[in-house]
């Protein structure tokens, strides 16, 4: 193929071109012209991913690398039909088109190079790809911790060969307007439920790599001069300066993160236990509104709907849905829309305060902008966003949800603003949406990526397209008349399932008080009068999950009648948590007096209260569940996770889901571990084949100790 000697030109000396075939990147129903490279390295493999400014290419100064994967015991593919073929490892999931010969060429190619991956692995052979590098401008960066001469851990037999592993940022990240410094760039960890994604550093005058003075702060991601950038041309994140208004400067990074030793990981839990000794509570209000506005210019002004209260709020999460209707929003990344809507919302704001926007992510018409009041933007990081399609085949992006995510001071928030299957009888589907949305949303910003469960101050703001049903619509209008709204709860389809089952589990509606917001004649406060005559009901929603948050008012805007919905708006008053440096330095240095101390006591040890497992008879798609509790018997705190037994691909089968995999365990303290077995179709085949079994052995290994078993 016509760029096979371009390719070959870019290459180093010891790399040889297995295979280049050109293919489309499919993201959300778009094609992208790519071409995929197969490449040989002294016997490690690897898929590269070029990008080309010219299809055909013809010059090399056309041709920049994408993307490089690894064929390691992560990589995997899968033919989906004869031209598409996916591409996976644990950080990403890639699909492309190709001709039917081409599919035939690249998947033997790829066949071939995972067999000589499983081949080298039985032998225990080790595979670097550090080759790779020079590809993406990885430049990881020296752990700060490494030289540290203080270890009250080094007597617990814990293995620390203090490498590094990088993490991909595959995002457009906003940063404040001053850039971090080089030194500045650590890692966020993992953490459970609820937690800020922190750890500690040192700071101020005198802290360095072996001072003990210092005091727990956020840490920020690395910075890097690469391009990639993970949403596709559909899919829109935009934090680009406005000529007339404040917002964060933008940088495109890659960011890299080093893997915490377990005294950083220590240290960083108990700092967290202490939270409270070291943060104060600052109250700030935020304000979220939602407007479908059914492909509708803005030719109204909207400033009833964003600035109605008398004093402004410090935070905005502005969504819309519907944004642009036309065939071309589906097609093209641009849209005329976005540019009218932002600049309307910009100019609508309080006029009592100055805002900077955060972020704007955009998926076809599920558009979400976030603005803080430039006081407060000082303290904004770690900003990130994500969007999952759920539209036609689970694909397209004319359903889905967008997300950002950041932390404000110590405090991590999320704004998710979706749009849900419609039509009444589609009660089911908008339930499988929120959990499409929940279960494939991830902040890949971070390592693991944060998903949303794991914030402290969550908003899901949209239109949910939940209907009223089982009731007539001539009682549905008579209610509305009489403002007799409660009558009409119990046949709302969100407000029969809040509590009572996981959608939307754990979160919270305020009280009703406002007329339906779906669907009217447009232009009017009257309902729908075409054939269809829809039934009213309250589509646009705003629910929260946190306990720091206060609901100060529930409202709709019957003013703005440009669309077939009314918005919606809610104000909250959301507490944030502000690090007190001093308290936190003396917190800190407890901490590692506290370590010291149990230095030669700390030995890990657990018991577990069912070490045998019986699920009984599993039925295709029904949920099995189990719980394990782990009981910490040790002198200390306790880490253990679920790994890998020898020669395995993962620490549990397919069909097999282990909740938390991970975590910490107090001294005297517990923890349940929820074991699901749950049969698809990816699964069922190999199960009635008699291929596999509902059998295994699973590992339970303490950080520094033993390992334990649980069989079923």
């Amino acid at each position: 193929m016509e760029a096979l000697p371009l390719v070959k030109k870019l290459l180093a000396d010891d790399e040889k071109c297995l295979i280049s075939v050109r293919a489309g990147f499919v993201d959300n129903g778009k094609k992208i012209s790519k071409y995929l490279v197969v490449v040989n390295r002294s016997g490690d493999k690897a898929v590269l991913i070029f990008s080309t400014t010219q299809v055909p290419c013809s010059e090399i100064s056309q041709l920049s690398v994408m993307e490089t994967i690894p064929i390691n015991k992560e990589f995997s593919y899968k033919q989906e039909s004869e031209v598409l073929v996916e591409i996976s490892n644990n950080q990403k999931r890639l699909r492309f088109d190709l001709s039917a010969s081409q599919t035939v060429a690249l998947c033997k190619e790829l066949k071939q190079a995972k067999e000589t991956v499983a081949h080298v692995v039985g032998f225990g052979l080790p595979s670097s790809f550090s080759w790779l590098d020079k590809y993406t401008n990885k430049a990881l960066e020296k752990n700060l911790f490494e030289t540290d001469v203080f270890d009250p851990l080094k007597y617990m037999n814990i293995e620390d060969n203090g490498k590094k592993e990088p993490v991909k940022d595959d995002t457009e990240l906003c940063t404040h307007a001053s850039r971090v410094d080089a030194s500045s760039r650590l890692q966020v960890e993992h953490k459970p439920r609820n937690r800020s994604p922190v750890v500690y550093t040192r700071k101020g005058a005198g802290s360095g790599p072996n001072s003990r003075s210092a005091s727990p702060a956020l840490l920020h991601p690395a910075n890097s001069n690469s391009k990639l950038k993970n949403f596709s041309d559909l899919a829109r994140s935009n934090d680009s300066l406005n000529e007339t208004f404040d917002t964060f400067k933008n940088d495109t990074m890659d960011s890299y993160s080093q893997k915490l030793t377990p005294r950083e990981n220590m240290v960083s839990h108990l700092m967290m236990d202490c939270e409270d000794e070291y943060t104060n509570i600052q109250k700030v209000k935020v304000f979220c509104g939602t407007w479908n506005v059914n492909g509708q210019s803005p030719t109204v002004s909207i400033h009833t709907w964003l600035a109605s209260d008398p004093e402004p709020p410090d935070i905005y999460a502005v969504g819309f849905q519907e944004l642009d209707l036309s065939k071309e929003a589906f097609i093209f990344s641009e849209s005329p829309k976005e540019g009218e809507w932002l600049q309307m919302v910009t100019s609508c704001l309080h006029p009592k305060a100055k805002y900077k926007k955060v972020k704007l992510i955009r998926l076809v018409g599920v558009m979400l902008i976030i603005f803080v009041t430039k006081e407060l933007s000082p303290f904004v990081k770690y900003i990130d966003a994500d969007y999952v399609a759920t539209g036609i085949m689970g694909l397209l992006g004319n359903k889905g949800g967008v997300a950002v995510r950041m932390t404000i001071h110590n405090t991590s928030l999320c704004f998710i603003n979706s749009h849900l299957a419609a039509h009444q009888e589609e009660f089911e589907r908008r339930n499988q949406d929120y959990r499409d949305i929940v279960s494939r949303l991830r902040f890949r910003q971070f390592l693991p990526h944060l998903t949303m469960h794991d914030h402290e101050v969550i908003f899901w703001i949209g239109d949910l397209n939940y209907r009223l049903s089982e009731i007539d619509i001539n009682d549905v209008k008579k209610y509305i008349d009489s403002k007799v709204y409660s009558k009409l709860f119990p046949y709302d389809q969100l407000y029969k399932q809040l509590g009572k089952s996981d959608v939307f589990k754990g979160f919270t509606e305020g009280d009703i008080s406002f007329r339906p917001t779906y669907k009217y004649d447009t232009g009017t406060d009257n309902w729908d009068s075409s054939e269809k005559c829809r039934a009213p009901a309250w589509c646009d929603r705003i629910l929260w999950n946190g306990s720091a948050v206060c609901q100060s008012c529930y409202r709709s805007h019957n003013e703005l009648k440009i669309s077939d919905h009314k918005p919606v708006s809610s104000i909250f008053d959301v507490g944030l948590k502000v690090v007190d440096e001093e308290k936190s330095k003396k917190v800190y240095e407890d901490i590692m007096k506290r370590l010291d101390r149990i230095e030669n006591e700390y030995l890990p040890q657990v018991k577990i209260d069912i070490a045998e497992l019986n699920f009984g008879e599993v039925k295709f798609y029904e949920s099995k569940k189990q719980k394990v509790v782990v009981s910490n018997t040790g002198q200390g705190i306790v880490e253990f996770e679920f790994i890998k037994k020898l020669n395995g691909n993962s620490y549990c089968k397919p069909w097999l889901k282990i909740t938390p995999y991970k975590a910490f365990i107090k001294q005297d303290g517990m923890q349940e571990v929820e074991l699901e077995v749950y049969v698809d179709e990816e699964t069922v085949s190999e199960l009635n084949s008699h291929e596999d079994k509902i059998e295994d052995i699973l590992v339970l290994h303490l950080i520094g100790g033993k390992d334990c078993f649980i069989s079923f």
